[in-house]
């Protein structure tokens, strides 16, 4: 099969959606296997010879994803302002924070996707942080007034340690909380002996890459992502 089956993306949208990995894609294949599915997504590298034929039938790249990637051997002190967050429960101040971090995501950027879709899927990705289920830590960065005002997840998976979500309260940007969750994030990763810290982001989040590569990580990797919908007007 060309197409993957995505069960929870489908089971969260409520509409089957598959996905076709880099350097697979074959129109003859696609169009055999499309009807399963009301969405797919289609993943490919910019480079890649594929790139004309999948865009015959699919408009611009709705994202192009960065992946990020920095070694590490030590860690500066976290930031007293920064904590591990204790809860299980994600309270309203980190979902809200989420919900910021999603501003570039390609489900909200699609205009195909219901008003709310982005908004749902961050606060569940917020949720499933908080839980210990997507990620090892949540630490976040508090005020004077004990108001949460930045974020980052951190999962230890693998070889790396891997950012899910960092995010600054849009008050609170401009004064370096920022770089400071990304070193809170490298000394996490450091105290678990892990010496790769990794971290994906869209490339229009221009913000996102400046503060990524100034804080020392490089660019690996970018993969085009397209949004295939089977609509009649396909």
């Amino acid at each position: 099969m060309l197409i993957e089956k995505l069960a929870w993306d489908s089971s969260f949208f409520n509409i089957n959606i598959g996905k076709v990995n880099p350097g697979c894609f074959n129109s003859e294949t696609f169009f055999k296997e499309i009807s399963n599915f009301d969405l797919i997504y289609i993943f490919e590298f910019p480079e890649s010879v594929l790139i004309p034929d999948i865009e015959k039938y699919c408009n611009a790249p709705v994202d192009v994803k960065v992946n990020y990637a920095k070694s590490i051997s030590h860690a500066d002190i976290i930031d007293e302002h920064i904590t591990e967050y204790s809860c299980d429960e994600a309270n309203d101040e980190l979902i809200s924070l989420g919900i910021q971090s999603g501003l570039h995501s390609r489900f909200k950027t699609d205009p195909h996707f219901p008003s709310g879709a982005y908004e749902k899927l961050y606060t569940e990705w917020v949720i499933r942080s908080a839980d210990k289920t997507l990620a090892d830590c949540t630490l976040t960065y508090k005020t004077e007034l004990d108001k949460i005002a930045g974020f980052i997840t951190v999962a230890l998976r693998g070889e790396a340690a891997h950012i899910g979500l960092i995010a600054v309260d849009e008050s609170s940007r401009g004064k370096g909380i920022g770089k400071k969750l990304l070193q809170a994030a490298e000394y996490h990763a450091c105290k678990h002996n892990f010496r790769q810290l990794r971290v994906s982001t869209q490339k229009a989040n221009a913000t996102a890459s400046y503060l990524y590569e100034h804080f020392g990580f490089v660019a690996v990797e970018e993969i085009n992502v397209y949004h295939y919908w089977n609509h009649p007007s396909h």
